[in-house]
């Protein structure tokens, strides 16, 4: 069975089932680029045949098919990794730059929650908890300085290497985050 593509990334490469298999477990991060390892999972070998699954592995990676969806499916892997690293950081952002009064009011010189229509989805997603107290109603709000500190060491502020410019994409980010959420 070559050519059926059980993974959409392998459309068209003329690989089996089992070497899509193979692909995809040698690229994840668990597996640790193992290719003797990922050979024996995606072809059922248990670790008495570790010598033969080596071998094997081997030959199967000078595949030039093979070798092209590792490329595919680590190109794939290392996009997702950094549109998740993205939303992470936009998240640690809007904890960090979230004004509290657009949650909290204060009337006579009493501290009230909004009406929940009233506060932006963005302040609400930087709500952990609310509890009803006798006093009225309780907010904890997510932690803005472990935000801060997250955005940090992930720009790189804190790393010693860390030069004038620092990382240049994330810092775009920022500032890219920062005109989508004017306060």
């Amino acid at each position: 069975m070559t050519g059926s593509a059980i993974y959409p990334q392998f459309e068209g490469l003329k690989l089996t089932a089992k070497q899509q298999e193979f692909v995809v477990l040698y690229c994840r991060p668990d597996m640790g680029f193992n290719a003797a390892r990922a050979y024996r999972k995606a072809y059922g070998l248990s670790t008495k045949d570790s010598e033969s699954a080596k071998r094997s592995a081997s030959r199967l990676l000078t595949k030039v098919h093979v070798s092209t969806a590792i490329h595919i499916e680590c190109s794939r892997r290392l996009a997702l990794h950094d549109d998740i690293a993205r939303q992470v950081m936009a998240e640690w952002y809007k904890m960090m730059t979230l004004d509290i009064f657009s949650v909290l009011t204060i009337e006579g010189g009493v501290v009230k929650l909004r009406p929940l229509e009233e506060i932006p989805p963005v302040a609400l997603s930087c709500i952990k908890e609310l509890h009803n107290t006798q006093q009225g109603i309780s907010v904890t709000f997510m932690d803005k300085h472990k935000a801060m500190e997250s955005l940090a060491k992930a720009l790189g502020v804190y790393s010693s290497s860390h030069s004038q410019t620092g990382n240049e994409p994330y810092e775009a980010l920022v500032v890219r985050l920062a005109r989508e959420n004017p306060e």
